[in-house]
């Protein structure tokens, strides 16, 4: 509370002390507040951002954003994103305090650090954290994607910096940065820059070199930059045909250290009609998406997308597909809590089989637990009397992006709710199950074996469901 009374009273001569204070995490951030209000402060902002917590750090960045002083903006050009990943909105206020796009733009040469503060930066403007990434928030992007791909080939090759130009790669071609508006040209030129860096002989020693790292997230990083740098892009089709348009499918996968989701990309004639017409939430996962949107004789709606907030709050995205002839149709796009403008739009319907049966098939982006989840799950579901015989029904196997090394396999008892009396009691399980090191195949017959032999209630934990449900069923309530 005297911190906080402090606020707009203190004087330059309580710098030191509450400073120091600040370097309790229980009174950073009110340190933080104090210190803003203090003309002349950015040298002690950076000494305490330089030693303090993460959170403290978090907020003295942001107040030195704020102030606008000539110190601070040097520091945060090179040390903002020291040691962080910033949030997307974090990232807009970083980019507009330093100028991002002017600093690297008038500059002949810049230094390592710069480069590496700007593709951070850039990479938390451009890709998703669990919300669709909204690039054009920071107004000069375009600008200073295009100077980073110019000055990138400066900077000592890092995996932070390979990681950068990975996400941009995919953001300007299968992302909402392909949706900027850019000056005619502009992005052809800049992504044959990041091509020809990504290509760069520099990369392999590093990515070597992450694969042997001690810190788990430093391999799965290492593994994610060369499984994305391996796939090939499709092709950019334009609309030039005169009947059909262009159906590319592109699974995307965000890097390990951000937490957002693999994304099922549906670009028509080059460009991401989700992320075009729908900014409230990300498209399915392709295990969610890619069947529904196969075509019948018999019109069907699909929804694509659904809101972060849920459909019931924000809405979703839709459209119906329908099989007319040799033509597929999308059309009727609706969205229930807005208005979408897209127009219909008609392919090839052998074309279009043919793209969804490849992108069914393609694997190539899968790391090893997410390969082992769509195995064990395809396992259960074509023969699921292993969960069946302990009265189990089975809920979902996946594997998260920022948790590559465990499978997370969800189970209902009795049965899933839905197909319950509402009066009986039921209860949801989660089996978390780690990567053993083995042929994925054996070890997913090794599972399979042990869910025959020994009730999987036994070594699964209690995640959904109630305290009165699980007394009446005989377990233990775990909250």
């Amino acid at each position: 509370m005297g911190l906080h009374l402090l606020a707009g009273r203190a004087t330059p001569q309580d710098v030191e002390l509450v400073r120091t204070l600040g370097l309790l995490p229980c009174l950073g951030p009110t340190a933080v507040n104090v210190l803003e209000t203090i003309p002349q402060v950015a040298a002690d902002l950076i000494w305490l951002a330089d030693r303090a917590s993460p959170l403290t750090r978090t907020r003295a960045v942001a107040a030195m954003c704020r102030i606008g002083d000539p110190i601070a903006t040097g520091w945060l050009l090179r040390h903002a994103t020291d040691g962080r990943h910033p949030t997307e909105s974090d990232a807009v206020q970083i980019a507009e305090a330093v100028s991002l796009a002017d600093a690297l733009e008038e500059a002949a040469a810049i230094d390592n650090e710069i480069i590496l503060t700007a593709g951070r930066l850039l990479q938390a403007l451009c890709s998703s954290d669990g919300y669709p990434a909204r690039p054009d928030e920071y107004h000069d992007v375009c600008r200073a994607i295009a100077a980073f791909a110019v000055h990138a080939a400066e900077a000592r090759p890092e995996l932070d910096l390979l990681a950068a130009l990975v996400t941009l790669t995919e953001e300007l071609r299968s992302g909402p940065a392909a949706l900027l508006p850019w000056s005619t040209g502009e992005p052809a030129a800049t992504l044959t820059r990041l091509d020809r860096l990504i290509a760069s002989p520099h990369w392999p020693p590093v990515l070597a070199e992450a694969r042997r790292s001690a810190d788990q997230v430093t391999r799965w990083r290492a593994g994610w930059a060369t499984r994305a740098i391996a796939r090939p892009f499709p092709d950019r089709a334009s609309p030039g045909e005169a009947v059909h348009d262009r159906l590319a499918i592109r699974v995307a996968v965000p890097d390990p250290v951000r937490s957002g989701l693999v994304e099922t990309r549906l670009l028509v004639n080059g460009r991401p009609v989700i992320a075009d017409a729908f900014h409230k939430g990300l498209p399915y996962q392709p295990e969610d998406l890619l069947g529904a949107l196969e075509a019948t004789d018999r019109p069907h709606e699909v929804r694509l997308a659904e809101a972060y907030c849920t459909e019931g709050f924000c809405g979703a995205l839709y459209v119906t597909i329908a099989r007319d002839g040799d033509t597929v149709v999308w059309r009727d796009w609706r969205d229930p809590d807005g208005t979408v403008t897209l127009p219909p739009f008609r392919f090839h319907a052998e074309r279009y089989a043919a793209t969804i049966a490849q992108a069914g098939r393609d694997h190539g982006w899968e790391w090893p637990a997410r390969s082992l989840a769509r195995k064990l799950d395809r396992r259960l579901r074509d023969q699921p009397e292993p969960l069946t015989a302990w009265q189990c029904d089975l809920g979902r196997v996946s594997a998260r992006n920022e948790e590559q090394d465990t499978v997370s396999m969800s189970f209902w008892h009795p049965r899933h709710p839905s197909s319950w009396d509402a009066d009986d009691p039921w209860l949801q399980f989660e089996w978390v199950i780690p990567l053993d090191g083995t042929d994925l195949d054996a070890q997913v017959a090794h599972l399979a074996d042990r869910l025959r032999h020994t009730d999987p209630k036994t070594y699964a934990k209690v995640v959904g469901g109630s305290r009165e449900y699980a007394d009446r069923l005989g377990f233990p309530w775990p909250y």
